[in-house]
C-alpha cells in the first residue's frame, strides 16, 4: 500500500512510521528499504484485502500520474459490506485498476462485478513474448485498421495475438507495453507500437475483438476530466462498415 493512516490521515510509508490499514484498522508498518519502493506492509502475513498483490514501481508510477485524492480509496458494496481498496477512484465513481501479476478469469469477473464503473490497465512488459505476439497480428495484416477518425482497430479470428485472460473481460482493458522498459535501452526497442496504450473493448462478436488505441496524456486527462464514456452502436456500426467493405476488396482480389 502507498497510503495508510497515521493520526487518522493519509500519509505515505517513511522509515519509523506506524499506521492503520484504512480497510480493517488494524496496525501497518513503514518498510523504506533500498531495492523496494516504500509501501506499507500489515504485521501479519495476512492481507485483509484478498485483491491485494505487490506493489510495482509501474504501479506507483500510474497512480502518481491522477490526484493524491484519488489514491488507494476504499470502496464498499452497501449491500453485503465487502470492502476493497481501489487503485484510483475518480470524482465520478470510475475506478482505474493498474493489473501487473496473472490475475484469474474467477477474480477479474469478481473485481468487474465488485466495481462496475471501471477500467483496467494492465503491464503489457509483464511477459516478454506479449508484446511481439502483439506486433505479429500488425505484420500478418491480421490487426487492420478500420476508421481513422477514431481510430478503430479489428482484430480477426485469430486472439491469441491477445493476452488470453484480457479476452472476455466485461470492460475496457488498456496494455500499456511500454511499461518502464525505457528505462533500461538495452531491453526497450523504441518500437512505435509501444507508445499508445492499446485498449481491447468488450464485446465484439464471436469472430471479432475490436481496439483502439490512446495517447497516454490524451487518456490521463479523459479520466480527469470525467471518464471515458464508449459509444458502442457507433463502434459496431463503423466496424461492421468496415468489415463488409474489406470482404468485399477480398472478393475481388484487392487483398
Amino acid at each position: 500500500m502507498k497510503f495508510a493512516l497515521v493520526d487518522n490521515k493519509k500519509k505515505e510509508a517513511e522509515k519509523g512510521l506506524k499506521g492503520l490499514c484504512p480497510i480493517c484498522q488494524q496496525p501497518v508498518i513503514a518498510k523504506c528499504g533500498k531495492y523496494k519502493i516504500n509501501h506499507w506492509a500489515h504485521k501479519s502475513l495476512k492481507h485483509c484485502d484478498s485483491w491485494w498483490e505487490n506493489e510495482t514501481e509501474w504501479h506507483r508510477q500510474w497512480k502518481n500520474t491522477f490526484p493524491v485524492e484519488w489514491q488507494e480509496i476504499v470502496a464498499i458494496d452497501e449491500n453485503s459490506g465487502e470492502k476493497h481498496i481501489a487503485d484510483i477512484k475518480t470524482n465520478g465513481d470510475m475506478v482505474v485498476e493498474f493489473q501487473h501479476s496473472n490475475i484469474s478469469e474467477e477474480e477479474r469477473i469478481s473485481r468487474e462485478n465488485f466495481y462496475r464503473n471501471m477500467i483496467w490497465i494492465v503491464d503489457g512488459t509483464r511477459r516478454k513474448r506479449d508484446f511481439s505476439h502483439f506486433k505479429e497480428a500488425f505484420l500478418y495484416n491480421s490487426i487492420w485498421l478500420a476508421s481513422q477518425n477514431d481510430p478503430l482497430y479489428v482484430l480477426e479470428t485469430d486472439f491469441s495475438y491477445l493476452p488470453k485472460e484480457w479476452l472476455n473481460s466485461r470492460v475496457p482493458v488498456l496494455f500499456d507495453f511500454k511499461g518502464l522498459l525505457d528505462k533500461n535501452e538495452k531491453e526497450y526497442d523504441r518500437d512505435s507500437l509501444r507508445e499508445p496504450l492499446w485498449c481491447l473493448l468488450p464485446g465484439g462478436g464471436n469472430n471479432i475483438k475490436v481496439l483502439c488505441k490512446f495517447n497516454r496524456k490524451t487518456l490521463v486527462e479523459l479520466i480527469q476530466g470525467g471518464g471515458i464514456i464508449f459509444n458502442y452502436d457507433v463502434i459496431n456500426n463503423t466496424i461492421n462498415q468496415a468489415i463488409q467493405y474489406r470482404n468485399l476488396r477480398r472478393r475481388y482480389g484487392y487483398y
